[in-house]
């Protein structure tokens, strides 16, 4: 989303002369880590390297968009950051300020980010850590499908089948054996129970000892709905993000705009990553593209420009002068005519 100033940091921005501050803060600790100490900022120790960054592209007509990112290094003094990252500071929420000596806090452009990786400088005492913005979170595989094989035949009508291993299947869903589709109920960790047989328009048939049964994940319903339990589902249908980071209110804005009654059947039956899955199959196909907007996952609806708007025609009082020529132009041209209100299909004028 795009980063709003304050009046009072326009102005510290405007001299040819001046001194960038840049800190952050981590959720839950007092204590800021900056470049340079600053009036005004509390609790702040100068012990952080010049950051450097990568900013998010937006690219709305594909539906995606890049993952921006912060790397920044700070020296671990007295130990301080060992401790810091001894409390499992990897992806939380750390906060990160810019702005200028002498400014207050609250003059400075925040912008919200997640702990993504941090590592040792070989040689020093400082840590390297990278902050990415939350769509980061999505740069992940999902749909973690699993596969069995059938322990003895079953015929057409059968309702429940014995296989090798049902434990890493969901609890109720889909599966697929040869060209037939079955919903299940309910499992075992060498059954499967409830059958519905030829389920989805397909066809129920027998089936032979050691047929490979693939797991399908199926997703019905509004795509926002679906884009959201993607993001915020515990188990493989989805990547656990905790609901708090998720800018739902956007989501159930653009399914509003789109209209609440659409739905898409998504049948699923491979493993994929989700931030490629999320672009290509709902935000792309919906003129939408992903966002992060103070801290959380967010999603904007792209919306052509409008049209320009018609001001009128020319007529004759419109020519106030001749046009000025460059160079030497002048001196060949014998006349110049205006045309206005002029047809060019029947070749007529209007009046």
């Amino acid at each position: 989303m795009p980063l709003t100033t304050t009046a009072n940091y326009d102005t510290s921005n405007a001299p040819l002369q001046r001194i960038p501050v840049y800190f952050v803060a981590f959720s839950g600790v007092v204590t800021r880590y900056g470049t340079h100490p600053s009036p005004g900022i509390s609790n702040l120790k100068a012990y952080m390297d010049l950051p450097t960054g990568l900013s998010s592209q937006i690219i709305p007509e594909a539906g995606q968009s890049s993952i921006g990112t912060i790397s920044i290094a700070i020296n671990d003094v007295d130990n301080e950051i060992t401790a810091l990252i001894a409390t499992e500071i990897a992806f939380k929420q750390a906060t990160f300020y810019l702005g200028y000596w002498g400014l207050a806090e609250a003059d400075f452009i925040q912008i919200k980010m997640l702990v993504s990786d941090y590592r040792v400088r070989p040689g020093t005492l400082f840590y390297e850590m990278e902050l990415r913005e939350p769509k980061g979170l999505t740069d992940n595989f999902v749909f973690d499908v699993s596969a069995t094989k059938l322990n003895g035949a079953i015929t057409s009508t059968d309702t429940s089948m014995t296989v090798d291993d049902a434990s890493e299947f969901l609890s109720a869903g889909f599966v697929i054996i040869d060209d037939e589709i079955i919903q299940y109920t309910g499992t075992t960790a060498t059954t499967f129970t409830g059958l519905t047989r030829g389920a989805l328009s397909t066809t129920a048939a027998a089936h032979s000892d050691n047929a490979v049964i693939s797991e399908m994940i199926r997703y019905l319903g509004h795509p926002m709905d679906t884009a959201v339990s993607v993001l915020t589902n515990t188990d493989k249908t989805g990547l656990s993000i905790a609901a708090a980071l998720v800018d739902s209110a956007a989501f159930t804005a653009v399914k509003n705009s789109i209209g609440s009654s659409y739905q898409f059947d998504f049948r699923i039956a491979a493993r994929i990553n989700a931030k490629e899955w999320l672009e290509s199959e709902i935000y792309k196909v919906l003129a939408c593209y992903p966002v992060s907007n103070a801290g959380k996952l967010s999603i904007v609806q792209f919306a052509q420009p409008a049209g320009p708007s018609t001001d009128g025609t020319i007529d004759e009082d419109s020519i106030v002068g001749d046009v000025e020529w460059e160079g030497n132009v002048s001196s060949l041209l014998n006349r110049v005519v205006y045309e206005y209100d002029y047809n060019i299909l029947p070749g007529e004028y209007a009046a």
